[in-house]
């Protein structure tokens, strides 16, 4: 199996600055004062690593955590595996987090979603909210998990308020975290991959914004486009939807060979 993808981010309509960041096969989003960046690779290739990460902080302190977790990402994708994430990558990052927080005496974390593709294998890995999605047979799936905590308050708040989010500030993890004991992530590996097969990875900004519906309603009319066509129009709808949030999508797709 091969693929080709896109990413776009945009610092959406209510935010001052963009804490988000992603990374796609070595590319990262590495100047944080710019407000919208993309990259696409629509050369087919056989493996692929993705992240999206989603930063929270005063000032610019989020932008910074989900910068340092992007950029260190690169030195771990050769030979990339659960043990590698677990025994390296996640106490480094989590280690170089914790030190800007004691040298700024501030309070900074960042999601993680991750999805790695092998030929026909795929597999994802978060912590936080930032989600993975396989778009297959017209489903939109959702193959990551949610680190949130919401109490049944909340919850009812919520449905009497459709247009406010109440997981945005209620993590119970993410990169940062004092006690790395609790820096599990969620993951699930031997994905089966099919041919005609989408992924999606997004930051919140973009799920909040898009009912699935319309999510899986954009991918199926534009699945024979280029991916980059894709991210495009999916980001402009969730700003259309009012961009509350800083909004990253990136978008894989499967490609068939005559």
């Amino acid at each position: 199996m091969v693929y080709e993808s896109a990413v776009l981010s945009h610092v959406g309509c209510g935010r001052k600055n963009n804490e988000d960041n992603y990374y796609l096969n070595g590319i990262y989003r590495e100047d944080v004062n710019k407000d919208i960046t993309g990259f696409s690779e629509l050369q087919a290739r056989q493996k692929i690593l993705a992240g999206i990460f989603d930063g929270a902080g005063g000032a610019d302190y989020g932008e910074k955590a989900s910068l340092l977790a992007a950029h260190s990402l690169s030195g771990y994708q050769e030979g990339f595996s659960l043990e590698t994430l677990q025994g390296r990558y996640l106490p480094f990052v989590n280690h170089m987090i914790h030190n800007e927080m004691d040298k700024n005496t501030c309070t900074m974390g960042t999601t993680m979603a991750l999805l790695h593709l092998d030929n026909d294998n795929a597999s994802v890995y978060n912590i936080g909210d930032s989600r993975v999605y396989l778009i297959r047979d017209g489903r939109l799936l959702q193959i990551t998990y949610d680190h949130v905590n919401i109490s049944m308050q909340d919850y009812s708040n919520n449905m009497a308020n459709p247009d406010k989010s109440c997981c945005k500030n209620m993590l119970v993890k993410y990169l940062g975290m004092k006690d790395e004991k609790e820096l599990k992530p969620y993951y699930k590996e031997n994905i089966s991959v099919q041919a005609g097969d989408v992924f999606m990875a997004c930051s919140d900004g973009l799920y909040n914004m898009l009912s699935e519906d319309e999510i899986i309603q954009k991918i199926e009319k534009l699945k024979k486009e280029p991916s980059d066509a894709i991210t495009k129009e999916l980001v402009g709808d969730a700003l259309l939807a009012g961009g509350k949030d800083n909004i990253t999508c990136i978008i894989i797709k499967t490609v068939e060979f005559e």
